[in-house]
């Protein structure tokens, strides 16, 4: 906070402070004996501050003052009904969160506890549970892949043209390893709990789709590439739900940005962990062999462009 100069009564203090609140500069007046002292509060602002005063020396009663205490009125009373809008939604994401966590977000558990499932029972020759024939599992792994490997012949979409419309979404449900799987339940849980919690689980399950299906089609669809953009070839024999997690990261990223009131928020560090290791898959053979970044970038890209439509449908009258 830096002084400016003085002014020689309390109105034309007040005056002249509201004026510069309508300029974007925060100040304040403060009597010093016969003399009020003009702070500026923003060391960034002092320059601007000091030429409007010597401005308003020369004019202290015109038109554009005279009118500035009623629109600093104004700015004042929009930023006040900011700030309880959110406490009120601080309030609210407390109490949603404060929840048992089967209460608020019941169907990111129930995606999260079926894949586990999944991978228990497909992630090895032999099933993991008692009994079961080896031909089961390696059976339920094929019908949830995006193409059947039996028989496959180049066309990624040979099994989604029989009718086997499942599998544009259900290789979400397979995951390659433990720690991929790790992975992506973790974000699950994180990204989609927030969703979840702040949207409704209706919102979450359309997210989780339309990112799912986009993003799967792209990495199948995609054709094999030459270096150096090799890594961003395609299969139809991808798994996991990195598409669909970088889909979450997208959505609740653009709305954290875009409307701050949301209470979805993601911490800078996060972001830069998400974006740098999709780019680190990308560029790196030791880290994006065998991972699907077309899915990655197909997932971010849709869940931004879900996040922009969603504010715009809000934002309509």
């Amino acid at each position: 906070m830096r002084q400016i100069g003085t002014l020689p009564n309390e109105s034309a203090a007040r005056r002249f402070t509201a004026f510069l609140l309508t300029q974007g500069i925060s100040a304040s007046p403060e009597q010093d004996a016969e003399e009020w002292i003009i702070w500026v509060h923003d060391e960034n602002s002092v320059a601007r501050g000091h030429d409007a005063l010597e401005d308003f020396r020369q004019d202290p009663n015109g038109e554009i003052y005279l009118r500035a205490e009623t629109a600093a009125e104004q700015i004042v009373r929009k930023n006040l009904e900011t700030v309880k809008q959110n406490q009120k939604n601080v309030r609210d994401l407390r109490g949603q969160w404060s929840q048992p966590n089967g209460k608020r977000r019941p169907l990111t558990l129930s995606v999260l506890v079926l894949t586990v499932l999944v991978f228990l029972f497909t992630s090895t020759k032999s099933s993991r549970f008692e009994g079961t024939p080896p031909s089961a599992s390696a059976s339920l792994y094929d019908t949830l892949l995006f193409c059947s490997r039996r028989g496959y012949q180049g066309d990624p979409l040979a099994s989604i043209k029989k009718g086997q419309l499942w599998r544009i979404v259900t290789p979400i449900l397979l995951h390659g390893s433990a720690l991929h799987l790790l992975f992506n339940m973790y974000w699950l849980f994180q990204l989609g709990g927030m969703i979840e919690s702040c949207r409704g689980k209706g919102t979450l399950l359309a997210i989780l789709l339309i990112t799912a299906i986009l993003s799967n089609l792209a990495q199948a669809m995609m054709p094999d590439l030459e270096p150096p953009l090799t890594l961003l070839s395609g299969t139809p024999h991808f798994v996991g739900m990195s598409g669909a997690v970088y889909g979450l990261f997208g959505y609740i990223w653009t709305t954290g940005r875009l409307n701050p009131e949301s209470g979805m928020y993601l911490h800078p560090q996060t972001v830069l962990l998400m974006i740098g290791l999709a780019f680190l898959c990308l560029v790196s053979p030791a880290f994006g062999e065998n991972v699907a970044n077309t899915a990655h970038f197909g997932g971010l890209l849709t869940g931004v462009a879900c996040a922009q439509l969603s504010l715009r449908q809000r934002n309509e009258p």
